[in-house]
């Protein structure tokens, strides 16, 4: 079992960390007001500038298996409802991850700087993960030029505790697999990473055109049997 790692220029991912800042916190609006908070969001992300470092570790699966709503890894078991509208043959490898940003704290300070700074964390994590997509889809293209198989692949969103009705609980599971210390992340019994703004999942590396569950499938909390009952899905 290898744990690769993946250094993530922060450079990179300025556009989108500014993106993902202004929809999360809500201060694209106009208005005086809202120039002045996002005057003082600046600030608090120059103060926090030296602070970024976006750093992933992640393990790659040809092994695996898949049948119905459960992925089996590693001798893992993940349940997830979407895995059930993901054709097994579909899928050709198995990514397990964790990414982190570095620590945001800012202990003593104002309510409205620690959540400035506890937002720019999150967009630096999740503008990180687009990055890491990229990479494990070069890593895994090198990885099947061994076996001569050219078949158009991408790499679907990513699923993990807490979303797509998987268990918190199984942060603890992922990190059986793979090596969190080796990018200063630890997972807590409890299930908590740290640092905070650190986050784990599964990437699915599938042909090209397979059929996906969508955005609106990520925080549902329906079961396997109420997706075939879906309206949305059925639109």
């Amino acid at each position: 079992m290898e744990n690769i790692i993946f250094k993530i220029d922060k450079n990179k991912v300025e556009l989108k960390v500014q993106e993902y800042f202004l929809r999360s916190s809500g201060l694209s609006r106009e208005g005086e007001k809202f120039v002045k908070m996002r005057e003082r969001a600046r600030i608090i992300k120059e103060e926090i500038a030296e602070r970024v470092d976006i750093i992933a570790v992640a393990s790659f699966f040809n092994e695996f298996q898949i049948v119905e709503d459960t992925l089996t890894v590693q001798g893992r078991t993940f349940r997830c409802n979407p895995f059930s509208m993901i054709h097994s043959n579909a899928v050709k490898g198995v990514y397990l991850y964790a990414i982190t940003a570095g620590d945001y704290s800012m202990d003593n300070r104002e309510i409205m700087d620690q959540l400035y700074a506890d937002i720019w964390g999150t967009s630096y994590v999740d503008a990180g993960r687009n990055i890491l997509v990229d990479y494990l889809l070069k890593d895994f293209s090198a990885k099947r030029k061994v076996t001569g198989k050219e078949d158009e692949i991408i790499v679907t969103d990513s699923f993990g505790p807490g979303f797509y009705g998987m268990e918190t609980g199984d942060t603890k599971k992922i990190f059986e697999v793979i090596d969190g210390g080796k990018i200063g992340v630890d997972c807590r019994e409890s299930g908590v990473m740290v640092p905070l703004k650190s986050c784990t999942g599964i990437y699915l590396i599938v042909e090209a055109g397979t059929e996906l569950p969508g955005i609106e499938c990520e925080t549902c909390l329906g079961s396997t049997i109420s997706c075939n009952m879906c309206n949305i899905r059925g639109k």
